[in-house]
C-alpha cells in the first residue's frame, strides 16, 4: 500500500520488550521525522511507542496512527 502511494515503507527491528521499543521507536522517529504510521509488534511495543510520543511531546491520537500486528 505504502509503495502505491509513492512512500517507501521503512522498519527498525528490536525484540517485543517495552525496552526495545522505547528505543526502536525513538530511532525510528529521529532516523524518519515525516513518521505519521507505526505498527509494533505487540502490545508492549505499541505502548513503548506511545509513551516514546509522549515523552517527545508528540500525540499519538491525530497526529500518529500506532497499531500492532
Amino acid at each position: 500500500m505504502c509503495r502505491e502511494r509513492g512512500i517507501e515503507p521503512a522498519w527498525i527491528e528490536g525484540d517485543y520488550s517495552f525496552e526495545s521499543g522505547t528505543e526502536m521507536a525513538a530511532r525510528l522517529l529521529e532516523q524518519y521525522p515525516d513518521t505519521d504510521g507505526i505498527i509494533a509488534a505487540n502490545d508492549m511495543v505499541a505502548i513503548s511507542v506511545y509513551k516514546e510520543l509522549h515523552r517527545k511531546g508528540m500525540k499519538g491520537a491525530g497526529g500518529y496512527a500506532v497499531n500492532r500486528v
